[in-house]
C-alpha cells in the first residue's frame, strides 16, 4: 500500500529537485567556462604579443575580447610598479629589442613584431602610474 497520500505531489516536488539541480549545474559549468576563457584570452594575448607571463604585482588586471565571427582581438591592462614593469619588459621577447615611440614625456608605445599568427601587437605603457595595456589582434 501506498504510504503518500498524494503521489501528484511528490512527483512536483521531484521535478522541482531536478530543475534546480539542473539550474546549478549551468550556473557551475557557465562560471568554469568564464574561468577558461579568461586564461586562454590572456594566453593568446601573451603568444601574439611575444610577452613574458605578468608580474606576480600586478593589479586591476582587466581582460576584454572584440570581434565577430572573422576576426578577434584582444584588449588587457594592468598596473604594477615601474621596476616589474621594466622587468617585464625586459623579459618580453616582443618588446626587449623594440624602441618605444613617445607619444608623451612619461608614455611609451612599443609597436611588436606580432607572433602566433596575429597581425597586429601592441603595449603602452604610461610611467606615471605603472599602467599598461595591450591590445593584440588577428584576422
Amino acid at each position: 500500500m501506498n504510504d503518500d497520500p498524494d503521489p501528484a505531489r511528490r512527483r512536483l516536488s521531484k521535478r522541482k529537485i531536478c530543475v534546480a539541480l539542473t539550474l546549478l549545474a549551468l550556473v557551475a559549468a557557465l562560471l568554469g567556462y568564464r574561468a577558461w576563457d579568461r586564461s586562454e584570452m590572456l594566453r593568446l594575448t601573451l603568444d601574439w604579443g611575444r610577452l613574458a607571463p605578468l608580474p606576480e604585482s600586478k593589479q586591476d588586471f582587466t581582460i576584454a575580447t572584440e570581434g565577430g565571427l572573422f576576426t578577434r582581438a584582444f584588449r588587457t591592462s594592468f598596473s604594477a610598479p615601474m621596476a616589474d614593469v621594466e622587468r617585464w619588459l625586459h623579459d618580453s621577447p616582443g618588446t626587449r629589442d623594440v624602441t618605444p615611440e613617445r607619444p608623451s614625456p612619461t608614455s611609451r608605445k612599443y609597436l611588436i613584431v606580432p607572433g602566433g599568427g596575429a597581425e597586429h601587437a601592441e603595449v603602452n605603457v604610461d610611467e606615471s602610474c605603472g599602467a599598461v595595456r595591450i591590445y593584440v589582434y588577428w584576422s
